[in-house]
């Protein structure tokens, strides 16, 4: 972690997770691209933090992130470098992963893809919250 860096907590509901955030946007869209929207931070020293998406609806996102950087979310926007120092900040605060989740090595995943390296396959964390019509199980 550099001078610039503030090390700010991935709210999430499996281990305990920090990244080191230095770059707003790119930070917001890394922590929406691992979490699908789910997770959220807690804020910084300068009293930014990355909402829980998955609670607005597209026009409010859309509010925030314009309020927030001036433009709407675009990976061309951020650019791959950025991008990729954000993803690769994610990391574990306990000795080893206790979840099922594997949201750091996801997150570092999705980092090789954009680089174009060869990559393991680690899933997507799964869905905190249900969307979607429940159906009964048959007996």
């Amino acid at each position: 972690m550099n001078q610039q860096e503030i090390r700010v907590e991935v709210i999430n509901p499996s281990d305990p997770i920090s990244m080191d955030v230095s770059d707003h946007e790119a930070a917001a869209l890394a922590m929406v691209l691992v979490g699908a929207g789910q997770y959220w931070t807690e804020a910084d020293k300068d009293g930014f933090l990355i909402p829980a998406f998955i609670f607005y609806g597209e026009d409010d996102r859309k509010e925030w992130w314009v309020g927030q950087f001036g433009h709407e979310m675009s990976r061309d926007q951020v650019g791959d470098k950025r991008l990729v120092s954000a993803l690769r900040s994610f990391h574990l605060d306990a000795k080893e992963r206790s979840s099922v989740n594997n949201i750091v090595g996801y997150a570092h995943r999705i980092a090789d893809e954009i680089e174009g390296k060869p990559t393991d396959v680690i899933p997507a964390p799964m869905s905190v919250f249900f969307v979607g019509e429940r159906k009964e199980a048959k007996s």
